[in-house]
């Protein structure tokens, strides 16, 4: 909004993530670039907000943001290949029958497991067995097959949890190498699929 025009930048914040900007997730650092007459009022709120942020990941966003100032292909590349990273995926997960919500500008693709046929028992600890079974899900596949993914109620508050059902998020923003070693790992799923 703010490139609109001199008058709407004059009232306007632009809020980002360092993570999502260069594929770092779990950086947990964010900027806002506006006029001082807006920013001063999110450093006020922002010192009773916030007591902790990783002072590394602070420097490393600098260093990135420089470094990409000076070298604007960057940011090209960089969707460039996450949309690969994401076709790849999809393309995987086709050729799997499972279910997925395609992002259209994200690294993070959301897929329904409710296929997956976990064990039942006591294969899993108590604190896992009383949680919704996209956390279960999640549990199980770092453990059986070494691939990590987020349960989709997670983002949903206790009382909303059910809304996510069976969908796992994935973040696809690894080198090609990484990802490919994640499918090969998946396609162990295989064996836990029900028609």
């Amino acid at each position: 909004m703010a490139l609109c025009s001199n008058a709407i930048a004059q009232h306007t914040l632009t809020l980002g993530s360092v993570g999502k900007s260069f594929n770092a997730t779990g950086w947990r650092v964010g900027y806002v670039v506006g006029p001082p007459t807006l920013i001063q009022y999110v450093q006020w709120s922002h010192a009773l907000l916030c007591y902790v942020t990783s002072g590394p990941a602070q420097a490393a966003a600098v260093a990135g943001f420089q470094e990409t100032s000076e070298a604007e292909r960057f940011w090209a590349e960089n969707e460039l290949h996450i949309k690969k990273n994401v076709d790849k995926f999809c393309m995987f997960l086709d050729i799997m029958g499972l279910p997925y919500v395609k992002p259209s500008a994200a690294y993070f693709v959301y897929v329904n497991v409710s296929r997956v046929q976990l064990p039942q028992g006591d294969f899993f600890p108590q604190d896992v067995a009383r949680k919704p079974p996209d956390w279960q899900f999640c549990w199980w596949l770092i453990n059986v097959l070494g691939v990590s993914c987020i349960p989709g109620s997670a983002f949903y508050s206790e009382g909303q949890s059910q809304l996510s059902g069976t969908y796992v998020r994935f973040t696809v923003c690894k080198t090609d190498e990484d990802l490919d070693v994640a499918i090969e790992r998946l396609r162990g799923l295989n064996a836990y699929m029900q028609e």
